[in-house]
């Protein structure tokens, strides 16, 4: 078996010296992503879904509602799902764009539920 020879480390760039160094341990190498914050509009939205409303003996928690324009209602929805990181309890809110399958695509139903996804 032959021995490898050994190769010397190269030289450390001028200014850094490691033996001064003192660093602290941090719980993550970089802060997490965070969307944008909602309106207050969506937020509300969002959290009145999650509370849900009695009709009869059952508490329904999907709203729908029909916008101006398809643009209006796919840049609503998106808000609408961002809106789940701000509601008490935090929550995961699903949007559906024409949920009657009719082709009305300013059509948006949105349902808050229970946190889903990773744990952060």
């Amino acid at each position: 078996m032959t021995e490898t020879p050994e190769t010397p480390a190269p030289e450390t760039p001028p200014g850094i010296d490691w033996d001064k160094a003192k660093p602290v341990f941090a719980d993550r190498l970089r802060a997490p992503k965070t969307a944008a914050k909602p309106s207050d509009g969506a937020i509300k939205m969002a959290q009145r879904s999650y509370d849900g409303e009695k009709h009869g003996e059952d508490i329904v928690h999907v709203l729908r509602f029909r916008f101006p324009t398809a643009e209006i209602a796919e840049a609503a929805a998106d808000e609408l799902k961002r809106a789940g990181a701000f509601t008490t309890p935090e929550s995961t809110v699903r949007t559906v764009i024409d949920p009657d399958n009719a082709g009305d695509t300013r059509m948006v139903a949105w349902s808050a539920g229970a946190k889903r996804g990773r744990k952060t």
